[in-house]
Order: C-alpha cells, then structure tokens, then sequence
C-alpha cells in the first residue's frame, strides 16, 4: 500500500486544486488511486461541486469521501482559519472484490 498526500494553501480553489492534483500526479508514477479522501477549509466549502469534479477528472479514485473541516492538518501543523485543500491518496497493492 502506499499513501501519498498534498497541502495547498492557496486561496483560489482552482489554483490550490491544481497544485495538489499536480503534486499527487508526479507522486503517483501511473498508478491508480484506489481511495482519496479531501479535507477543506470553509473558505472552500462553496466550491465542494468543482473539488469533487476536479479529483474525479484529474486522478479518477475508485472511491472518493471529503470534508470541510475548520482546521486542516498538515505539514506538522494544524490550519485553523487558514485557506487549505490537503488531499490524501491511497494505492493498494492488491484489491480484491467482496462477495456479497
């Protein structure tokens, strides 16, 4: 399994969208993702639409989940009140399909 994750702080959605989807391209060497999960500051919270569409269209997760949350952890530190996007992908060596 591997993890990868990007943290922009960017405050045009747009903008940061782009510089974590780019970071976690270049991380991803071709794989697929299996799971993303995003986190967002409220100041982002109006462009949820454009964040879902924008990960769908960019990396294609199998399963996509995210939030809003008032503080955004990363790098070390825990963004409260600051504009923030951080984005977490997973790749599984091996997935399997479960029977019902």
């Amino acid at each position: 399994m591997q993890v990868h994750t990007a943290l922009s702080q960017v405050p045009l959605t747009e903008n940061a969208l782009e510089d974590v989807c780019r970071e976690i391209i270049a991380r991803l060497g071709g794989r697929s993702v299996d799971l993303a999960f995003a986190f967002f500051s409220p100041d982002h919270s109006d462009s949820a639409d454009l964040i879902v569409k924008t990960i769908h269209d960019r990396l294609h997760p199998t399963v996509l989940l995210g939030c809003s949350a008032e503080s955004v952890i990363g790098d070390g530190a825990g963004h409260s009140g600051d504009h923030a996007i951080r984005l977490h992908e997973w790749v599984f060596d091996a997935v399997s399909e479960a029977e019902p």
